[in-house]
């Protein structure tokens, strides 16, 4: 019939949960690192941050709710934006509506009065991208929602930050208007 039974095939019992190896056995499928799940947001419109504490940037929220227990959330993404003085981002994540807190691991060491962040900038008047990747380690229930954000923070209250432009926002084709990305993985244990 052109069918060859899987006993031919490997020692070992041939299953949906089993892989067979070159070394002619059947194994049991490996269950840390695959992906279970992508959630992802694109924000195009712009906006400004503009505090000298950190404040929500609208519209980079993105929310998953892991499938797995003891699953890690690979957050990756791009940020663009225009500034025109220092300036700083970071993550926070609400888990199953307990209240938003740093991002534990990808923060800067807090020395004295210097902000800390996952990202800045130290300079004068520019464009950046900000691309993050940082494999998080959450704790939660299986059906807990983790909603994660993107804050910000300026050093001078006179100055913003623009995100998807550039800080003059000139209507001319020197100048031009960009997107701004989330892509969230469940990474299995």
């Amino acid at each position: 019939t052109g069918v060859v039974p899987s006993a031919n095939l490997g020692s070992g019992t041939a299953s949906s949960s089993t892989i067979l190896y070159g070394d002619s056995t059947y194994k049991a499928e490996p269950g840390g690192g695959k992906v279970l799940q992508i959630v992802q947001m694109a924000k195009t419109d712009t906006t400004s941050i503009n505090g000298t504490s950190y404040g929500d940037i609208t519209g980079l929220s993105l929310a998953i709710t892991p499938t797995a227990a003891s699953s890690k959330i690979l957050l990756t993404g791009n940020i663009n934006y225009g500034f025109q003085n220092d300036g700083w981002l970071k993550f926070q994540v609400d888990i199953d509506g307990a209240g938003y807190n740093d991002v534990t691991g990808y923060m800067g060491a807090a020395a004295s009065n210097r902000q800390v962040g996952a990202f800045g900038v130290f300079q004068a008047a520019g464009t950046a991208g900000w691309s993050p990747m940082f494999l998080h380690t959450p704790s939660y229930t299986l059906t807990d929602v983790l909603t994660y954000k993107i804050q910000g923070i300026v050093s001078n209250g006179t100055y913003p930050f623009y995100i998807n432009r550039t800080w003059t926002d000139t209507d001319s084709t020197g100048y031009g208007r960009t997107a701004t990305t989330l892509t969230f993985m469940e990474i299995a244990a």
